[in-house]
């Protein structure tokens, strides 16, 4: 017999002795059938919305952000403010950023208000809402300039 039969005999025993082994194993922990069933379950409800149940995560979530995120929408200038958060190396999205902003402003005038006991004469601090703006433009400065010292 040629030496070439004897390699081939060879080789398949080692694939069925691994075939074997690797059936083996996973019947053993079935972590890997339960994770993939889980994953096709995912899959299909995210492709599938009507297959998501009512008390889906996901579904509570786009619910929940929803009308923040169609307002923020409206405000000219949302799809800049992205890149300038990215270029500054934030993760932050742009829908938290403006309602950080929004928070702070709002916070200072309610801050400013109960110490000056009068709403009017707070009223400018709610232009502290603009900060992280300004620390975003620095970062973001910062970022490019060492961007281009490297370049």
């Amino acid at each position: 017999m040629s030496p070439l039969i004897y390699v081939m005999i060879f080789l398949a025993v080692v694939l069925a002795v691994e075939g074997l082994s690797m059936l083996v194993s996973e019947r053993r922990t079935g972590d890997r059938a339960t994770a993939r069933r889980r994953l096709r379950q995912i899959a299909a409800g995210i492709q599938d919305p009507e297959m998501q149940s009512e008390g889906s995560i996901l579904r509570a979530r786009r619910e929940a952000g929803r009308s923040f995120v169609d307002i923020v929408s409206m405000v000219p200038g949302v799809f800049q403010l992205e890149r300038r958060l990215y270029q500054a190396g934030l993760t932050i999205s742009p829908t938290v950023f403006i309602a950080m902003c929004f928070a702070i402003g709002l916070g200072a005038w309610l801050l400013g208000s109960i110490y000056f006991l009068n709403p009017a004469v707070a009223a400018p601090l709610v232009a502290l809402g603009l900060v992280p703006f300004w620390r975003v433009a620095q970062l973001r400065a910062k970022r490019l300039g060492k961007f281009e010292e490297q370049f």
